[in-house]
């Protein structure tokens, strides 16, 4: 009689356990769609030299701007992109240039187009990544 007792319990209890699974999992559900209207804008750094720029192309042209505006046409709400970059720019030069104007982050997309004006200046690959990883912000 016990057995049978425990077995019916057993079976009671597991569906007041489904019930409330069920009743938390709608609970999150809705909390989650109730935030998507809220949700704060993808903020996004772009950081390089020309590439990034866009040397002799009008802003809107800029392939950050372009990529932001993809993303949004994506159903994605992203703020305009944070654009650290100059043409002629060597990764050194592009340090220089993030430490000048001191980006406040957190940033949920980071682009990083940099490099081909130091090989073009005869730099080895080692001396890129010598100055790439002795910025904290790319090693942290």
């Amino acid at each position: 009689m016990l057995t049978k007792s425990i077995a019916r319990y057993r079976h009671r209890f597991s569906v007041m356990l489904c019930i409330i699974s069920w009743v938390l999992v709608g609970c999150v559900l809705v909390s989650e769609v109730g935030q998507s209207q809220e949700r704060r804008p993808v903020r996004y750094l772009a950081l390089g030299d020309s590439y990034t720029i866009g040397a002799s192309v009008a802003p809107g042209e800029r392939w950050p701007v372009q990529l932001a505006a993809q993303l949004r046409t994506n159903g994605l709400i992203v703020a305009e992109p944070l654009i650290i970059a100059r043409t002629g720019w060597t990764t050194d030069e592009l340090m220089t240039g993030i430490e000048r104007q001191q980006p406040q982050g957190p940033f949920d997309l980071v682009s990083l187009l940099i490099g081909v004006n130091d090989q073009y200046r005869g730099r080895s690959g080692d001396e890129y990544r010598r100055i790439l990883l002795a910025n904290p912000s790319f090693t942290s």
